[in-house]
């Protein structure tokens, strides 16, 4: 398995966020390097160099150029990506998940979705109070976006660690069959839903379904997250039972961090798939590294 990693620098689906010097910051804390720990090859593609002149835009014009972007990941990521890879894309706002996780897709690939959020990510143009198009991607990869193409049964999705859902995409979400637990929740019925997952999955992590005391460089921070050590369990557990190829690291915003509080969580994230890798294909059940 080789860790392949791309940034994504987009803040596209929320103006305001500095989510964009996302991918930036986390190689100044030596990523790669970080990732190489684990004892798996690891390649860096490098960020995906987005068009100058697309400024963010809300609502439907902000759907197209998402779109565009998303586009644009597809076609990176088929000249490298091979079946047993693990695709490692670091935004970037949580619209930069439509390019990762259609990019697998439309290669072939078959797997659930893990999206660990505080939101729904589930709005359309009509329900979104916003307009912001980060919170309505999920909808878009399920097909419930005009214009989008559904890459994903909604029933192979389970959003994680919700707690701050508007009340359109509420509606829209259970019409598509779409699993939403609180942190709580999650926690409680871990061992459900690790029995009925599928052995392939994607894990889309989005930092802001953490809690803002240990991660404060968000954009949208909601309280009642989960702790630290909550969601490396969450994820080591998931990375364990089922092969992750894909994982996205979003929504971390550097200008509102504290002493990379943030930063080390996205990391933490990080070791904790690979190293529930590393158990999961280990014969002795020992992590390699």
């Amino acid at each position: 398995m080789t860790v392949r990693l791309m940034g994504i620098p987009t803040n596209l689906g929320q103006p305001e966020s500095e989510a964009w010097r996302g991918p930036a910051e986390l190689r100044t804390l030596n990523l790669v390097d970080h990732l190489r720990r684990h004892g798996l090859p690891v390649a860096d593609h490098a960020d995906l160099a987005l068009p100058a002149a697309m400024a963010p835009q809300r609502g439907a014009a902000g759907l197209l150029q998402v779109e565009q972007l998303a586009a644009q990941q597809r076609t990176r990521v088929a000249e490298f990506y091979r079946r047993g890879d693990l695709l490692l894309s670091v935004g970037g706002d949580h619209s930069a998940a439509l390019g990762s996780i259609s990019a697998l897709r439309s290669l072939g690939e078959q797997f659930d979705l893990i999206w660990i959020d505080a939101h729904g990510d589930f709005n359309s143009p009509g329900t979104s109070p916003s307009g912001n198009v980060h919170g309505m991607v999920l909808a878009m990869l399920c097909g419930y976006s005009p214009g989008s193409p559904a890459w994903l049964d909604g029933r192979r999705a389970s959003v994680l660690g919700a707690r701050d859902l508007d009340p359109g995409e509420v509606h829209l979400l259970r019409r598509a069959g779409v699993r939403v637990l609180s942190p709580t929740g999650t926690l409680e019925q871990l061992g459900e839903l690790l029995t009925n997952m599928a052995p392939r999955v994607f894990v889309s992590f989005d930092l802001d379904s953490l809690d803002p005391t240990c991660a404060p460089g968000v954009s949208t921070p909601a309280p009642g997250g989960f702790s630290l050590a909550e969601v490396t369990h969450l994820m080591s557990a998931v990375a364990r039972r089922s092969q992750v190829i894909g994982l996205d690291i979003v929504e971390y915003n550097p200008g509102r961090d504290r002493g990379n509080a943030t930063a080390h969580a996205a990391l933490a994230a990080i070791d904790a798939v690979l190293s529930g890798q590393a158990l999961r294909l280990s014969p002795t059940g020992t992590a390699a590294n």
